[in-house]
């Protein structure tokens, strides 16, 4: 799978398309395995999109990790992600990791990316004997956002949108190269004349 470029344009899919998208994959899994999930373990957690140097923009882009699990019994983990392998292969995905057992014990794992989406799923043996099917996906962005390139700078405010924004005052030779790191510095601080 390759790494998309900083500018590269991101996906664009709403948080509930990718959460839709999450659960039938999930649930296609664990009907070709044979196994039922238990939908009140459902956990669709929504983060922001961090970059290589911990940059965050605030523009929507977001990433899910989306997980739900079975109570199916330990002895059937080994077919059940045997069987969800030969779907995810027939569905084009690459298997990145897979096994049945470790030290002789149950403890499957099938690990499997989709090189177009840059979705990785999950089906692995929880150490609390669960059956634990997941989706991650790559960050996303909602529609119909514009993204701001990281390339960027960010953006200048004039003196009246940050004295409206945060109610600070700004002196003359602020007004003019106001950034979004001042507003912020002056929100955190709580001036409220800056001369």
């Amino acid at each position: 799978m390759s790494t998309p470029g900083p500018d590269d344009p991101l996906p664009v899919k709403s948080r509930q398309d990718a959460q839709d998208w999450a659960k039938h994959m999930t649930e296609s899994m664990a009907q070709t395995a044979g196994v039922t999930l238990d939908t009140s373990s459902v956990e669709p957690i929504f983060s922001d999109c961090v970059g290589n140097r911990d940059e965050v923009r605030q523009d929507g882009r977001y990433k899910l990790s989306y997980a739900v699990y079975s109570s199916t019994p330990l002895e059937q983990h080994p077919e059940a992600v045997r069987k969800a392998r030969t779907m995810l292969e027939q569905q084009g995905f690459t298997i990145d990791g897979y096994r049945e057992r470790a030290n002789g014990k149950v403890d499957a794992v099938l690990d499997a990316s989709q090189a177009s989406s840059r979705y990785l799923v999950t089906v692995q043996t929880t150490k609390d004997g669960l059956l634990a099917f997941s989706v991650n996906t790559p960050c996303l962005m909602p529609p119909p956002q514009r993204q701001r390139l990281l390339t960027e700078p960010p953006p200048v405010l004039s003196d009246r949108s940050a004295e409206s924004a945060v109610g600070c005052r700004l002196s003359a030779a602020l007004q003019t190269s106001v950034s979004a790191t001042v507003v912020r510095i002056c929100q955190l601080f709580d001036h409220r004349a800056v001369r």
